[in-house]
Formats: C-alpha cells, structure tokens, sequence
C-alpha cells in the first residue's frame, strides 16, 4: 500500500537545492507517474518478481495534499488502491488514509508516520500482538523503495513485499482526475454502492453559515467536482471557492461488512487534519456521525451530524447541524446546482 504527498512548490523548483534530498520536502518529488515492480518473499524464503503496477500522483490543496492511485498484480491478484496524505501542523505528524478493496470491498485505514531521515520514512500501524510498517527509503528524484513488513510481540521485523518505483512521467495536471473514462472499470457493483454516483461531474454550491440562534452570517460560493476513485469502489468530492481559495475534499465508500454504512472522511485546506464520519446504509436523506480521530475534541463540544435534506437530478441540499439541548440546529447549509 502507497501512500504519497508533494509540494508544488518543489515542484517548480526542480533542480534547486531541495531536488537533491527529496525528503527534505517530504515526498515532493513523487508528483507524477511511476513504473512499480513489486518483489514478493516465498514461502522457501526466497525473494522473486510479483507484479507490476502503475502509480500516479496527483497534488491538491496547493500542494499540502496528494493523492495517489495504484493499479497493478502483486502474486497473480489484480490491485487497486488509493491514499491521501497531509502533514498535520498541529502535531507535526504525517497522515496517510488509505483504501485499498480487497474482494472488492472498500476498507479505509488511517496511518501516522513520520521521516527518520531526510531519505526515508516509517509508518507502523496496528498493535497488541502483530504491528505492520511501511518503510519508504532511498527515495532520489527518479527512484525509491517502499517496504512492508510485520512483527508479533518478541520477535524482529520481517519484510515481506517490496516495490521499486522508476519514474515514468513528470506531475500530472488536476484536469486529469476528473476525466472519466465511458470504458472504466467497475468493481464494487452492490446496487447500495452507486447511491452517491449522483455527484459525479460539477456542480456550483453556496455554502451557508449560521450562528446559535440561526442567522445567516456569510455566505461563499464553491465549485464542487466529484469522480469516481479505485474503480468505482469510492467517490471523490473536491470543493473550491471562488471567493477565499478554501478548499476541502470528501471521499466516500459503501462498506458492506460489518454492519452495512458508508465512510466518509474530509480534510480541508486550513486544518490539513482528517475528519471521518459513518453514515446510514439506507436511502438518500442519511445522516452521517463523527468519529474520533487524533486529538479529542475538548470536553463538552457540541454533538455533529451531516444529514441529506433533499438530492434531486440537478440539485442538493446538505447540512452540517450541531446539537443543542434536545434541538439540532444548522451551523452550515450546501445548496447545489449542476
């Protein structure tokens, strides 16, 4: 599993002082296209070529957020997969969410990590009694490696998947992620799946602010487009003014196991932080609940909840509401038309 960020502004420098140490600016100089060749451990604990794949980068939120796409083979399976990657100013820590549908069932996990040098990095998820670390090392402006490897409680990491990553291609345009090929692949079929695929193409929305008692206390326009990711097992949604130059990105999957319910995670351009919310599993109208990621909110915050008022074929209406006493209470309105 990839998981990439770059700078635009080590972009545009290619060939100053930073191109030379690519972690010097994080992962800046990933911003492109990539040849991958996965390498895999058999079980004779001899290393040998199993698969290949494509990788591509795109950059997002002037270059604070990236996301990555990969679609390739790794020992005879056919792999598609996703990541969003931030550094979170508040905690000086590296972000990565991930999904990556196994059997064609979306699953969204989120990674902290940071640079133990200049050219490489290390993520470890999971705890107990089995961890797992991706390690990303000798990362140079056209090359690196990505390694994954486990442990269990008393015993020394063990790699067992490596990819090496050649350059194919420099950064790609944002214009390219909203073209939707007629003859795209689609995995992820359940009729329950394509209940957001309403959203694909553009949209103009007016974002609406209210205070405690309901009164409307700015306004701001947006140009909202949303796509279909990782063979249609996600949907994304970009939104930018055209008035501050915030931005904020959704992406949303169906998640048939394990109770049915869509996840939602979002990240702004101003927090560069990741919120997640579950949502119902039953016609359009739901409603989708925060959960807790990172650092608490202090004690005593409101209550939120995302609820659908109305989606017709060429028009929205959403609200984030917060709770007051036994009342809900809109903090923010989005009204959308195509």
């Amino acid at each position: 599993m990839i998981f990439v960020t770059l700078t635009l502004a080590a972009l545009a420098a290619a060939g100053n002082e930073n191109s030379g140490v690519p972690g010097s600016d994080g992962f800046a100089f990933w911003a492109g296209e990539w040849d991958v060749v996965n390498r895999s451990l058999g079980p004779d604990g001899t290393w040998s070529e199993s698969g290949r794949a494509r990788d591509r980068v795109h950059s997002l939120f002037d270059g604070k957020l990236a996301l990555e796409q990969w679609e390739g083979t790794n020992l005879g399976v056919e792999i598609t997969g996703m990541s969003l990657r931030a550094l979170d100013p508040t905690t000086d820590r590296w972000y990565s969410l991930l999904n990556w549908p196994g059997a064609d069932i979306p699953s969204f996990a989120l990674m902290v990590g940071e640079f133990v040098t200049p050219d490489r990095a290390e993520f470890i998820a999971g705890g107990g009694g089995r961890q797992t670390r991706y390690t990303f090392r000798d990362l140079t402006a056209d090359s690196l490696r990505w390694e994954s490897a486990f442990t269990t409680v008393g015993r020394d990491w063990q790699t067992t998947w490596t990819m090496d990553f050649t350059r194919r291609g420099p950064p790609l345009p944002l214009e390219e992620l909203f073209e939707v090929p007629a003859d795209r692949a689609v995995r992820c079929q359940r009729p329950e799946a394509r209940q957001y695929d309403f959203l694909i193409g553009e949209w103009e929305v007016v974002e609406e602010q209210f205070d405690e008692d309901g009164e409307t206390i700015h306004e701001e326009e947006f140009r909202l487009r949303a796509t279909p990711l990782i063979q249609n097992c996600a949907i994304m949604e970009l939104f930018q003014s055209l008035d501050s130059g915030r931005q904020s990105l959704h992406v949303r999957s169906f998640v048939p196991t394990g109770g049915p319910h869509w996840d939602l995670w979002t990240i702004d351009s101003e927090t560069l932080r990741f919120q997640h919310w579950i949502g119902d599993a039953d016609e359009l109208g739901r409603e989708f609940h925060p959960m807790p990621v990172g650092i608490p909110k202090p004690a005593g915050s409101p209550k939120q909840r995302q609820t659908w008022i109305q989606v017709e074929e060429d028009s929205f209406e959403w609200e984030i509401q917060e709770s007051h006493g036994n009342e809900w209470i809109p903090r923010l309105r989005y009204y959308g038309i195509r």
